[in-house]
């Protein structure tokens, strides 16, 4: 990358713990490149622990509320926070993933560009702040059209931190996790489900869960990582790691069975093999979960729980099954772009054209 001249202010929201890791290497290699890059955060699940973990600067524009009415009844408070917050810093673009950067970016009377992968139950979100974003941006696997704005990128937004150029594992993870190194180990990644895109979706119940446990654990030492409290005798399994190491124990798992989202999608760049459970399988199901199991078969989708758990059995009774992953994996990072180059690029370009209005 070539150096830009002149230096932008640009703002940064992260709203989930998946967007720190989006967007951690994004703001560290613009402020290399000389730009001033500010953060703005919501307090939700562990996203400010992570923030700290990676050393970032932020501020605190809000706190996540779990009900949808009482998060309506926030977001006007939640723009106002983050104008405010801002005020001095005067961006020249605000980037981030919905509404709270579009709504703010209309205060500042300034461009605001979106990154996003979710094509499932998006259309209230798109309605809500398509018309005040300059441009949307996805992973070419999208599947659906937003019109004008909306432009396709060929890689997944895990990219711009899991790929090899930018992670590397750290086999110290064996140690945290109390195991010995090469010794196989299964995650389990259960979602609570409570996002605002979650809405009437189903995962693995209390008792697939349970069965999930029971089916893996004569095979593989098993794992849980959760948000939400684990069921009755589960607890013993949970996975007692720093946040900002679960990329460690992705990489180096035998196996993910997940009935969530992001997750799914980093273990199977990481060349781990994914059984991801839960209703968004179908015929409308997410583009990226589509892609990743047709075309490069590093994850297997289902809506039946019990044909999940089947196949997750299935799978880590292979022994050279991460063999086989990591050749799968390589066949998908000589198709990708380097997408953390694309997203700078993208901000410098249209900071720098904010600049000369």
């Amino acid at each position: 990358m070539n150096f830009k001249k002149s230096s932008m202010n640009i703002l940064l929201f992260v709203n989930t713990p998946a967007q720190v890791h989006e967007f951690k290497y994004v703001a560290q290699t613009l402020e290399t490149r000389g730009h001033k890059v500010m953060i703005l955060a919501r307090d939700y699940e562990c996203t400010l622990d992570l923030l700290d973990a990676c050393g970032l600067r932020y501020e605190v524009y809000g706190k996540a509320q779990k009900r949808g009415f009482r998060r309506a009844l926030e977001l006007i408070p939640c723009v106002r926070k983050a104008h405010r917050l801002a005020g001095d810093f005067r961006p020249g673009i605000l980037v981030g993933t919905g509404i709270i950067e579009a709504y703010t970016s209309i205060l500042f009377r300034k461009p605001c560009i979106v990154f996003t992968d979710n094509d499932m139950g998006v259309s209230l979100e798109q309605f809500l702040f398509k018309p005040f974003v300059k441009t949307i941006y996805t992973p070419s696997c999208f599947r659906k059209d937003l019109g004008r704005k909306h432009i396709r990128y060929n890689g997944f937004k895990e990219l711009a931190y899991l790929h090899p150029d930018y992670f590397q594992p750290d086999a110290s993870i064996y140690n945290l996790l109390g195991i010995n190194s090469g010794d196989r180990y299964v995650i389990l990644r259960l979602n609570p489900l409570d996002a605002f895109h979650d809405i009437g979706i189903k995962g693995f119940s209390s008792k697939d869960r349970l069965r999930l446990v029971q089916a893996l654990e004569p095979h593989a030492r098993v794992f849980i990582s959760s948000e939400a409290k684990p069921e009755p005798g589960l607890e013993k399994y949970t996975i007692g790691i720093p946040r900002h190491k679960i990329h460690d124990a992705e990489y180096y798992a035998g196996l993910l069975v997940t009935d969530a989202q992001t997750m799914a999608t980093e273990a199977a760049i990481l060349g781990t093999p994914v059984v991801r459970c839960n209703s968004f399988v179908g015929d409308n199901d997410l583009g990226n979960m589509v892609e990743l199991e047709e075309k490069y078969q590093l994850i297997f989708n289902y809506s039946d729980p019990n044909q999940a758990i089947a196949k997750a059995v299935e799978l880590i009774k292979q022994p050279d099954l991460k063999q086989q992953w990591q050749e799968k994996r390589q066949a998908l990072l000589a198709d990708k772009i380097d997408v953390l180059k694309f997203m700078v690029e993208t901000i410098e370009g249209y900071a720098a054209k904010a600049n000369r209005k």
